[in-house]
């Protein structure tokens, strides 16, 4: 019997509240009763005492050096990326340092105090169990807060100085005529307006898409890229009953798919004006062969090649499935006409995986690019549907694109550019495509005046570039208010690869939040890769300090988990074994993630089929057993907790402002699995025989 929905989604939060309900308010009413905050304060003041006896705080100025001297090793690209390989060394040494350090206080406490038996005074005095263990946390919370405390002074001061330091270098540079070239003088210009030490408020949009040209105002026609510069996306999301011929039941014990699928193309092409297409290369030697004398003016008909891709954008089936591997010619050049493509029973079988369960939803996405060079290959809106095959005498069902969540309808086609290692490309030179980045309600703090944008891109180059004369990437951007269809003056830039870049769009024409940001390679032989954090507006700046405070914050809050989970497992284990098992509670929703596809429904006829078992019922029991393995550690994993919240360095690192949403966050999971665990080390504490 499987659990509700609600159950499923919040199944952490059920079972820790649960823990902490029976442990803390049932099973502990009578000690919740008794709770007295002096007599936990004191608990907490002699842990605390006893850990700066111990010197533990002297760990701080080991690395506090630590930092500083790999500080003046690195190899940084310019000044802000020298500020931002300091603050990863500090608060890096700092987490490291405080988490090391709540491990094994916590995790040795007990143990030593019951090994000793000091905690045979402690449990003869009027103190419960329940404040035994508060004192404990609260004593260790206090001790991380003093190491946080001496390394966030520390990393305040000496961020602080670096960045005048820097600050002061730049404008001395900017100053001297001809000591900084064209390529960084943007960038310089921000860091010294700006400065480096700041918090900024970006934007970034998922919604990234490249065209072979820019859509005209009015015209409902979208242009792909070329054949060898990118292809449209049209996903789709169905039912595997949904892949059944129409006419037959749901309940029939037949293969999804199994009489095939028609794609309806709708989808049309212009020349492309001056296109002259290559000469045939000839197979004799040069010496021998007859000279060109003049262009080929034949230019072949328009074609299209048809793909199904999985979640993973790989091919769920052979391209030479369809159609023998031959492109489909485009009869149709206004694309109103639509163009059916025939999937073969035996192809359309493969999007369904059997085992995975039929009430479980199949994403997949058709692909389609043009494959003969000299068109410029559009479609209108909607302009793609599946369709199932149907037994004799029943309607054909027709699948439509899954529904674009922003709209409420099915989704228009993504025009996606060629995949390169570093995201989508676009290529540079003459009749090249565009890359836009569609922003929506994403208006600035402040509309007037310009606005900053950042940029950052891998710039990959054909063998045949040139290094002679400028080596530098030439890059154009405008601004386009979708609002009042009006685009900005383009701004000229040239950059370099994997560096940060800096410009400024008058505010006007982004100031509706909703606008698109055009961008366009004007350097010949030369391909700008583009992720969706390539591009980002700075909404606004604020302060560093406060930004580090929330920071450290957050890893407090990650310091009393792991202070409240290493007291639970040290109440009934040795104090080694106890650090062993902390970890494993921590990292082990990290490690079960890792797993990937390995935990996913379907492993276990794939692991039968690969063990190669022919019985189908030493298959079965394999089978069974792989699949019920990696549906438990799909539960232990939503059990355990996420650390995953508890980042606190990804976005000071990167010079954005640390949301609240993050501190909120963090302390759902602290309190969540944090009173859960407390609940189990009161309980379990209850059970030990530690009085005389």
């Amino acid at each position: 019997m499987s659990l509700p929905t609600y159950v499923q989604d919040h199944l952490q939060g059920w079972i820790c509240g649960g823990i902490a309900v029976l442990g803390l308010a049932i099973y502990g009413f009578t000690d919740l009763l008794r709770l007295s905050i002096g007599r936990i304060w004191a608990i907490s003041g002699v842990c605390f005492a006893e850990s700066v006896r111990r010197k533990i705080w002297l760990i701080t100025p080991l690395a506090i050096i630590g930092v500083i001297i790999v500080a003046q090793l690195q190899r940084p690209n310019d000044e802000r990326d020298a500020i931002r390989q300091t603050i990863t060394f500090c608060l890096f040494a700092t987490g490291m340092l405080v988490s090391i350090t709540a491990i094994i206080l916590a995790c040795t406490n007990l143990p030593r105090e019951i090994e000793n038996r000091v905690i045979y005074t402690i449990v003869t005095k009027p103190t419960t169990r329940l404040e035994i263990v508060l004192g404990k946390i609260i004593g260790f919370a206090r001790v991380a807060a003093l190491i946080l405390l001496i390394m966030g002074l520390f990393t305040f001061g000496y961020l602080h100085w670096r960045a005048w330091r820097f600050e002061s270098g730049i404008r001395d540079r900017l100053a001297m005529p001809g000591e900084v070239d064209a390529v960084s003088r943007p960038t310089l210009e921000y860091y010294r307006d700006a400065g480096l030490l700041t918090a900024r408020d970006m934007a970034f949009t998922p919604d990234v898409e490249v065209y072979g040209r820019l859509p005209e105002a009015g015209d409902p026609r979208r242009f792909m890229p070329d054949m060898a510069d990118g292809s449209i996306l049209v996903p789709f999301e169905v039912l595997p009953t949904d892949l059944l011929p129409p006419g037959v039941p749901s309940s029939a014990n037949i293969q999804p798919g199994i009489s095939g699928l028609v794609v309806r193309v709708k989808m049309g092409a212009q020349k492309i004006p001056g296109y002259v297409s290559p000469s045939p290369q000839s197979n004799l030697p040069p010496t021998i062969a007859a000279p060109t004398t003049q262009a080929n003016n034949y230019l072949p008909p328009p074609a299209i090649a048809v793909q199904f891709l999985d979640d993973n954008s790989s091919d769920i089936f052979p391209s030479r499935d369809i159609n023998n591997g031959q492109p489909f010619l485009l009869t149709d050049l206004d694309g109103k006409k639509p163009l059916n493509v025939l999937i073969p029973p035996a192809s359309a079988q493969l999007i369904y995986k059997p085992g995975s369960g039929m009430d479980k939803p199949l994403r997949f996405s058709v692909r389609i690019n043009g494959v003969v060079p000299g068109w410029d290959y559009f479609v209108d809106p909607d302009p793609l549907e599946v369709v199932v095959v149907p037994v004799q005498g029943h309607d054909p069902r027709k699948l439509l694109p899954m529904t674009d969540p922003r709209v409420g309808k099915p989704a228009q086609p993504i025009f996606h550019g060629r995949e390169g290692t570093a995201g989508q490309q676009i290529r540079g030179g003459e009749h090249a495509p565009v890359a836009v980045y569609r922003f929506s309600g994403e208006a600035p703090a402040d509309s007037n005046g310009d606005l900053t944008f950042e940029f950052k891109t891998n710039v990959e180059r054909n063998s045949d570039y040139s290094e002679a004369g400028d080596n530098s990437t030439h890059v154009t951007f405008t601004a386009f208010d979708r609002d009042t269809n009006q685009e900005s003056p383009p701004v000229k830039m040239a950059l370099e690869s994997s560096r940060l870049s800096y410009f400024r769009m008058p505010a006007k024409f982004v100031q509706s939040g909703n606008f698109d940001i055009r961008i366009r390679c004007d350097s010949n032989e030369q391909y700008l890769g583009l992720l969706t954090d390539s591009l980002g507006m700075v909404r606004a700046v604020e302060g560093f300090d406060f930004n580090l405070i929330k920071s450290l914050t957050i890893m407090w809050l990650m310091a009393i988990l792991v202070i409240t989970i290493a007291i639970f497992t040290s109440t009934f284990l040795s104090w080694p074994t106890a650090i062993v098992l902390t970890l494993l509670i921590l990292l082990g929703r990290w490690g079960i993630e890792q797993l990937g596809d390995a935990t996913q429904p379907g492993i276990g006829n794939l692991i039968a089929t690969d063990m190669g078992f022919t019985d189908p019922n030493k298959a079965k029991v394999v089978s069974s057993m792989a699949e019920a393995l990696a549906g438990g550690l799909n539960v232990l994993a939503k059990v355990l907790p996420d650390f995953s919240q508890f980042a606190a360095t990804e976005d000071i690192e990167r010079g954005l402002v640390v949301p609240v949403d993050k501190l909120a966050a963090a302390m759902e999971v602290l309190l969540c699995y944090g009173l859960a665990t407390l609940a189990l080390a009161y309980v379990r504490l209850t059970w030990v025989e530690v009085a005389p």
